[in-house]
């Protein structure tokens, strides 16, 4: 269940940066995934998982903006949910 905390202040703007990063780098047709995860991280986000560089470098890290990257997880998912 999300926090109930409200957000930092600068997750909208870092959000915003980090939605025009992933779409620089993975194109235009991952906007929308970038968006809805963008939204689903932060609003789990606590103060204590980190600042504003903490949570960029945790998006940048986790986002699966390729096939070859998506498909790997799906795949582990797949496996560990049957």
């Amino acid at each position: 269940m999300p926090s109930s905390n409200t957000q930092p202040t600068w997750m909208k703007d870092s959000a915003a940066t980090l939605e025009r990063d992933l779409v620089a780098k993975f194109g235009e047709a991952q906007r929308e995934r970038a968006q809805r995860g963008l939204r689903q991280v932060g609003e789990f986000w606590r103060a204590e998982d980190g600042d504003a560089s903490a949570f960029h470098e945790f998006v940048i890290a986790n986002f699966a903006g390729d096939s070859a990257t998506l498909n790997t997880v799906f795949n582990r998912f797949e496996r560990l949910l049957e």
